[in-house]
């Protein structure tokens, strides 16, 4: 939240050295106030968790449901297991020879750069997802890092990355369809690939499995926590349903806070 209300004031910041930076400076923090940090261990029955005050899922609705059979409310247990999987994501990597060359100059002094076209066309786009089907002119969310953070790149090169809404789990190779939009404002670009490489969205859901993992958090905290989003029933754990979204026709989806 903190840099999303940055990003509206001044533009979305880039961590020199990568967002990993951002994520070590916090574990740091907390290790410097007494807490401890674990990470790798993968929780499957809640009891696992016996004896931590607050709990916190930022898992999918039905690794949830899973994690804490026997201990939910079976209505709150079958609603969690109605909540259908989102939208997917694929994401596209490029190395250039040279900065994208945008028609309008001023776009390559954005680290972040949202490239969607009308809205009428963006809705389109979102809707022909919604009905599992790729879009052919998708909403693309480019990053541009290495214009202000000569870390990310080699010597003389630049990165790009991209990333796209797909039908959850799609297997396609988005890459030619990033290609396509970014040519739309920015003529050129192709020839100044010197390498791409795109990760489906089947091969992220399985780099980012949703299962649960012991709460960093092990110095005292109050006995439950806010979320604005979504509070499970006793026994109290704040449940942050991460890619869910109820089945249609609502198309609510409820989304970690912790997920960038």
């Amino acid at each position: 939240m903190v840099l999303a209300s940055y990003a509206h004031g001044r533009g979305w910041p880039i961590p020199v050295g990568g967002s990993q930076k951002i994520t070590d400076a916090m574990a740091d923090d907390l290790v410097d106030h007494g807490g401890q940090a674990e990470r790798g261990v993968v929780i499957a029955d809640i009891a696992e968790l016996d004896g931590f005050g607050v709990k916190i899922f930022a898992t999918s609705a039905t690794s949830l449901a899973s994690i804490t059979a026997g201990m939910m409310p079976d209505g709150y247990s079958r609603r969690l297991r109605t909540l259908s999987d989102g939208r997917g994501v694929c994401k596209v990597d490029f190395v250039l020879a040279a900065p994208i060359p945008w028609t309008n100059e001023s776009v390559a002094l954005s680290p972040t750069v949202h490239i969607g076209g009308s809205r009428r066309e963006i809705a389109n786009s979102e809707a022909e997802i919604s009905w599992g089907r790729h879009s052919p002119t998708p909403y693309v969310l480019l990053t541009q890092p290495s214009l202000f953070d000569a870390s990310r790149a080699p010597a003389r090169l630049q990165t790009v990355s991209a990333s796209i809404h797909v039908p959850n789990g799609s297997t396609r190779d988005c890459t030619a369809d990033v290609i396509h939009q970014i040519e739309r404002l920015a003529p050129g670009f192709r020839e100044l690939i010197v390498g791409s490489k795109a990760t489906p969205a089947s091969q992220l859901a399985a780099q980012q499995r949703p299962t649960a993992t012991r709460t960093p958090w092990r110095t005292p905290l109050p006995a439950s926590i806010w979320h604005p989003r979504r509070r499970s029933p006793p026994p109290a754990c704040t449940a942050c349903l991460d890619g869910s979204r109820p089945r249609p026709p609502c198309e609510t989806s409820f989304t970690s806070p912790h997920r960038t």
